[in-house]
């Protein structure tokens, strides 16, 4: 017996330092003096699952299972291995099947409530883990799988990570899956941090190094950004994430060049998960279709502003469009472009659609120069009926000027970032002779008398919101969506950017080649909002009393 035992611990120890081959002669032999010890069997499918035999793994773990069904490593290891495989619902099955046997056994329950988890049953998921942890409040891996199944509840999920850790789980995923929540909230600076923690533990992990690209991007450090990127892609060449921050860096110092190298990667790849992949239709190549063009955007509002700005130049290839968009943007887009079919996200498309694109690739074929950017100073068409209305409202306010101010987002994500106070515009604000009226949907809470209300729906009623614009004589904003109007429509503004905004603000300097009635300022990396948002209050006044 004691040879058998001896002979399992010198192959554990084999699999522990990675020679599953010598562990798998060891374990074999153990099973030919003693074919029925359960430990034999499970340490044998370790091994082969390590041989990438997956059909001998699942065999050996079924073996163990007959000799002590309620072995709790066979059937984790086992539901793994469905569960890798795409066999949600025999991990399901053997996960019950085990539970039976030993009710009590955590890693049972827990794997259970992964499984249910995987197969969308989230309410059966949330009990098997709460039956789980409170029987073993300390079991680390039942806290984790309890942040994955409230991943969407940043607070919720943050304490059951950071329970998993205080209970003993020293995991880089973990700290990193903590760090996407504190970036998703905005929370960068906690983002570097457990980023950085996580990358003390795996230091050559390129998804780890991807995301601390992407947090420097949100922190405005795009030299530290395209260090993590080149680290990542020293690791697996082909990381999809790190080659787009890459180009994104390349893009925003206005490289266009190697910027637009490899840029349509994102689009062309065979991943099912991409959005391309919802239709059937081929990728549109740049160029001439006797079939119509199906335009599809993607990001937000703002964004598809900027992107449909290079419609005219889709439209001088001769093609026929059909633009999907925000159903806030239908009215706006069909009267700008008379010549396209402009339908709402989620309505029925026409039949005849032989391609697609989304519009973030136009840039691609469009402004691969700063010399392809047109000189003109608008191209969006509003309602000029609402237009005049405005203009006369606005005139009855006895102002010298009136100006649209829109001073934060209520984006979850980037909001924070480039988000101002009202209050700091108090200097702006003191300007005499001019009457400022708020261009927010959501000016949480903040309000100032010499800041009138919006007189509409700002944050459904687009077409309208772009008539008050264009009748306005000014318009000063941080980047977002009356920013993108402005500019569109050729109104003058100066625009307030946070250190690292997106790569069509660019990284530098004030011109906007996107919008050439903007001037862009830029908040400095660690610099506080009140001294930039002085310099946009200087601008602006020169500009005014001039």
């Amino acid at each position: 017996m004691s040879g058998v035992s001896g002979l399992i611990d010198r192959a554990r120890a084999a699999l522990a330092r990675g020679d599953a081959q010598s562990a798998d002669r060891m374990l074999q032999a153990t099973i030919c003096v003693e074919p029925e010890r359960s430990r034999s069997y499970f340490n044998l499918g370790v091994s082969r699952a390590r041989l990438s035999l997956a059909g001998d793994a699942e065999r050996a773990y079924r073996r163990a299972l007959l000799v002590e069904p309620g072995h709790e490593g066979a059937v984790g290891n086992l539901a793994d291995l469905y569960l890798s495989a795409g066999r949600d619902t025999d991990a399901e099955r053997i996960c019950i099947r085990g539970s039976r046997w030993s009710p009590l056994s955590a890693r049972i329950r827990g794997n259970l409530g992964l499984v249910r988890l995987r197969l969308g049953d989230a309410a059966a998921a949330d009990a098997d883990l709460r039956r789980t942890l409170c029987a073993e409040p300390g079991y680390a891996q039942g806290w984790q799988i309890m942040a994955m199944l409230h991943h969407d509840q940043a607070d919720a999920a943050d304490a059951s990570y950071r329970r998993a850790w205080s209970s003993g789980l020293r995991d880089s995923k973990l700290l990193m899956n903590r760090g996407e929540i504190a970036q998703r909230l905005g929370r960068i600076e906690d983002a570097l941090d457990l980023y950085g923690q996580a990358l003390a533990l795996s230091p050559r992990d390129p998804d780890l190094l991807a995301n601390l690209a992407t947090a420097s991007i949100d922190h405005g450090s795009f030299e530290a950004a395209e260090r993590y990127a080149g680290a990542a892609l020293s690791v697996q060449p082909e990381h999809r994430v790190a080659r787009w921050i890459s180009r994104w860096v390349r893009l925003a110092h206005r490289d266009f060049t190697a910027g637009f190298r490899f840029f349509d990667e994102t689009w062309a790849s065979p991943d099912p998960d991409l959005p391309r992949h919802a239709r059937e239709f081929d990728l549109w190549d740049g160029g001439f279709s006797s079939g119509t063009l199906l335009l599809w955007c993607e990001q937000g509002l703002g964004d598809e502003i900027l992107y449909a700005g290079m419609i005219d130049d889709v439209l001088a290839l001769g093609l026929s469009i059909v633009l999907e968009t925000d159903p806030r943007l239908v009215p706006l887009f069909r009267r700008t472009w008379p010549k396209i079919r402009v339908v709402g996200r989620g309505d029925p498309l026409p039949p005849d659609i032989a391609v697609q694109s989304s519009v973030l690739r136009l840039p691609m074929f469009f402004r691969r120069r700063l010399e392809d950017f047109p000189p003109r100073k608008a191209y969006l068409r509003p309602d000029p009926a609402r237009v005049e209305r405005y203009r006369e409202q606005f005139n009855r306010l006895g102002a010298r000027k009136t100006v649209g101010l829109s001073w934060r987002s209520g984006n979850p994500r980037t909001g924070a970032g480039k988000s101002t106070r009202l209050v700091d515009w108090t200097r702006l604000l003191d300007l005499p002779e001019t009457q400022f009226v708020s261009l927010q949907y959501d000016d949480g809470g903040e309000t100032d008398p010499r800041v009138r209300s919006n007189p509409g729906d700002a944050r459904n009623d687009i077409d309208d919101l772009a008539a008050q614009i264009a009748a306005l004589d000014h318009v000063v904003s941080i980047s977002g969506t009356a920013a993108h109007l402005a500019g569109a429509l050729g109104t003058p503004g100066h625009v307030l950017l946070p250190p690292a905004p997106l790569w069509f603000w660019f990284a530098e300097g004030h011109d906007c080649p996107w919008y050439p009635s903007l001037t862009l300022h830029r908040r400095a990396s660690g610099e506080e909002w009140a001294p930039a948002v002085e310099r946009v209050a200087d601008a602006v006044r020169t500009t005014l009393l001039a």
